[in-house]
């Protein structure tokens, strides 16, 4: 499994890695958005999900960290899989004033309530708008980083 991701690391995106897996080059994907290859379907043979969630076009699969019976290593997959709880996050830098801050993440909220937002959005097609606010991935992110030593230890070992 090293070696699909250590070619993986050299492509430049999606498209590359979706053009390469047309090729044959990798012997599997993982953690790649499902809005880039849905319409490609017929061409990928989908095993699982990596992350939690559902995708309502998305066929129902099982998850990768279910399947592995060590509760350690499962826990550790967990932490791996939680970051796919906000994806693509919007971040400030250091040292942003909370101000800033909370002017930012209400306008972020308000933004996505936004008529005008939620029209132009419904234009590209099959987009659902589900935000997650700046709280709830600090939230999720004090909570992850409470998880037992040896569980990031074995988080660690599994990304190498």
């Amino acid at each position: 499994m090293a070696t699909i991701f250590r070619a993986l690391r050299v492509l430049e995106g999606a498209a590359d890695i979706i053009v390469a897996s047309q090729r044959g080059e990798p012997a599997g994907l993982c953690a790649l958005a499902y809005h880039n290859v849905a319409d490609k379907l017929d061409e990928f043979n989908v095993i699982g999900t990596f992350g939690p969630g559902t995708i309502p076009q998305a066929p129902t699969l099982p998850r990768f960290s279910d399947q592995i019976k060590d509760p350690v290593i499962r826990q550790a997959a967990q932490l791996i899989e939680s970051s796919r709880e906000f994806h693509l996050p919007l971040i400030a830098p250091p040292g942003t004033p909370k101000e800033t801050l909370d002017a930012l993440r209400k306008a972020y909220v308000d933004m996505s309530r936004d008529p005008d937002f939620l029209a132009d959005a419904a234009k590209l097609g099959d987009l659902s708008i589900k935000i997650t606010t700046g709280e709830e991935i600090t939230a999720l992110v004090a909570r992850k980083l409470k998880a037992d030593p040896t569980v990031f230890e074995a988080a660690r070992n599994l990304v190498k």
